[in-house]
């Protein structure tokens, strides 16, 4: 399997797009791309070609099978999916597979799944490496305090600064007094 074969499938069987939600009470935006097939094997294999290029690590295949309600009087066949969430697992095979895609329709569906992707206020920061290292070590901010200032969750804030290196203070450092402006007193 390539990222040819990848784009030929995702043009026939496959979707992209974002979708709402609420967590905690919280307006969230998700982006999400799936293929799906009636054949198991080829999900598995779309699956597998997207682990080993480090997309989708912890993401399951769905199966909707026969024991669900009937459609207009027919059984479902069984149905597998491997539907992908995560902003930047979506943005890199976005990027991959609009190189590749043949039909416009869906060339569309990743230009706008890409813009969505780039305005989300966790891919805005996450393209500021140094102004969150300088926040975290020097200003004192927490992943809670960064979380508030970009808009985003504390555990995006701490995935986030995993992906790019960023080493964290030990929990000790929690402890610590603050001064009136929420820093920490040396």
């Amino acid at each position: 399997m390539d990222w040819v074969y990848l784009a030929a499938f995702y043009d026939f069987d496959g979707s992209a797009g974002v979708y709402n939600s609420t967590y905690r009470g919280e307006d969230r935006i998700n982006p999400r791309i799936s293929f799906s097939s009636t054949d198991r094997e080829v999900v598995e294999m779309v699956k597998q070609f997207l682990n080993s290029h480090g997309i989708g690590l912890y993401v399951n295949i769905i199966v909707r099978d026969e024991s669900e309600p009937f459609r207009k009087g027919k059984p479902w066949k069984d149905c597998h999916t491997f539907m992908m969430g995560g902003a930047m697992d979506c943005l890199r095979t976005a990027e991959k597979l609009i190189e590749f895609s043949l039909i416009d329709r869906k060339r569309v569906m990743l230009e706008r799944l890409i813009v969505v992707i780039n305005s989300m206020p966790a891919m805005i920061w996450n393209n500021r490496e140094s102004e969150i290292r300088r926040l975290y070590w020097e200003e004192g901010y927490t992943q809670g305090d960064l979380a508030k200032h970009y808009g985003s969750s504390r555990e995006n804030i701490g995935y986030h600064m995993r992906e790019l290196g960023i080493p964290t203070r030990p929990r000790s450092d929690l402890m610590r007094k603050r001064d009136e402006y929420g820093r920490f007193m040396k």
